[in-house]
């Protein structure tokens, strides 16, 4: 055989197995799924609920504020997590930031937030951003919200930063004492 006889053969080969599956998939034989633990679902049963937002200005501080309770965790903790972030840009003036998504784990004992821009200015103490880190995990922890740890991402990433290592869960429970 000459090579563009083998050629032909090659993609004739390679065109039928490539309309196999596109047939199958159609066909629902070859069926994709993303895993439960990670998709967040739209906001069944809401319902406008007050929440306690802490923040930290030389002593605990919260306001009160309504926002959408759901029966999804994730959603919630995402809910309170972007108040909190407002409420840190009022008082500091500082660029926005959001929280583009938040996931719960399987077993439903980590949750992972997910910010588009570090949370953390870069020209402030470690104390400071501690007492960012715990204005959110005292808002989560008062408003109920259950799992008992915390992954901080920026880009799918740890959030990166200087000082403080993000490449851990964070405790939810008794990480600030009074």
């Amino acid at each position: 055989m000459n090579r563009s006889c083998k050629y032909a053969v090659f993609l004739t080969i390679f065109c039928g197995v490539l309309g196999f599956v596109y047939y199958a998939w159609q066909q629902r034989w070859i069926i994709v799924t993303i895993p439960a633990g990670l998709v967040t679902k739209p906001c069944t049963n809401c319902t406008k609920k007050r929440a306690q937002i802490f923040y930290f200005c030389n002593k605990w501080e919260h306001e009160n504020i309504e926002i959408l309770w759901s029966e999804n965790e994730a959603q919630t903790a995402q809910q309170l997590i972007q108040a909190v972030l407002l409420l840190l840009s009022e008082n500091a003036s500082t660029k926005k930031i959001a929280v583009e998504q938040v996931l719960t784990s399987a077993n439903n004992q980590q949750l992972l937030v997910f910010f588009d821009k570090s949370p953390l200015p870069k020209n402030v103490s470690i104390r400071a951003k501690l007492m960012i880190i715990e204005s959110f995990l005292k808002t989560l922890r008062e408003n109920g919200i259950k799992a008992p740890f915390i992954y901080f991402l920026v880009h799918n990433q740890p959030l990166p930063d200087a000082h403080l290592d993000f490449s851990l869960a964070w405790p939810i429970q008794d990480f600030v004492e009074n």
